[in-house]
């Protein structure tokens, strides 16, 4: 009974030609299986940022949202002898704006495995505010004696007051925080289209900023490869298989 449990050499030298030929063909496998990945991915890379570069092409401002309101102020001209004032309502208007001039694919990262685009862009910026003088409500100038100097004194010093109460609630956190996430709409919504009509339709647009992408997402650069990275890598490769 031991005589027929025992293994030949024979059978040892089949085994091990079984299993180096079962290893092969598994590795040879895999490598294909990697190398299809691996071209499935540049060519997602290659594709989605020639989509970014294109969307935004020639593009400058965006306005993103805008605020308005009245603003109540009193001025005050101090004459050489004479102080006068005058007391206005005067309404406001302040738009928002994201520079899209240098965006480009080199600001957009993409990670296959959740399917997310996610694109980089500048901080909102906040325009001058627009006074609407002529809707305004500007009283007639106070004092013993008001010339005309004063006079106009006292309605530049109206207009320059508004500005500046005019920007300072410009910058309230509500209301940036309302043109940021208006930004990453609007951004957002010019990729979708093109996405959409190209062979990207189940991709995800994620718009970040560049202030503050880490502090939201520490694993947003982990995740994900600028397209360049991939787009290099597929040069290299190309080069290499055309000197064979």
């Amino acid at each position: 009974m031991d005589k027929n449990l025992r293994i030949t050499p024979k059978q040892t030298a089949i085994a091990l030609v079984v299993f180096v030929l079962v290893a092969w063909v598994a590795t040879c496998q895999w490598r294909a299986s990697e190398e299809r990945r691996r071209d499935e991915e540049i060519a997602t890379a290659e594709g989605l940022a020639q989509v970014v570069s294109s969307t935004f092409a020639g593009r400058t401002d965006l306005k993103v949202s805008n605020v308005s309101g009245t603003i109540d102020v009193t001025s005050v001209n101090h004459g050489t002898i004479f102080n006068s004032k005058m007391k206005a309502t005067l309404p406001y208007s302040v738009d928002y704006f994201v520079d899209l001039s240098g965006l480009g694919a080199d600001d957009a990262r993409y990670d296959p495995q959740t399917k997310t685009l996610m694109v980089r862009i500048p901080d909102v910026r906040v325009a001058e505010p627009h006074i609407d003088l002529t809707k305004g409500k500007v009283g007639d100038a106070e004092g013993f004696w008001v010339s005309r100097r004063a006079s106009a004194n006292l309605v530049n010093r109206t207009l320059k007051l508004t500005r500046e109460k005019a920007a300072q609630n410009a910058r309230k956190p509500e209301y940036l925080d309302r043109a940021k996430q208006e930004a990453r709409e609007r951004i957002a919504a010019l990729l979708d289209l093109p996405l959409k009509t190209t062979r990207y339709d189940d991709v995800k647009v994620v718009v970040r900023f560049a202030s503050d992408e880490d502090a939201d997402d520490p694993s947003y650069l982990d995740l994900s490869r600028p397209y360049n990275e991939v787009i290099a890598e597929a040069e290299r490769r190309r080069a290499v298989e055309g000197s064979r």
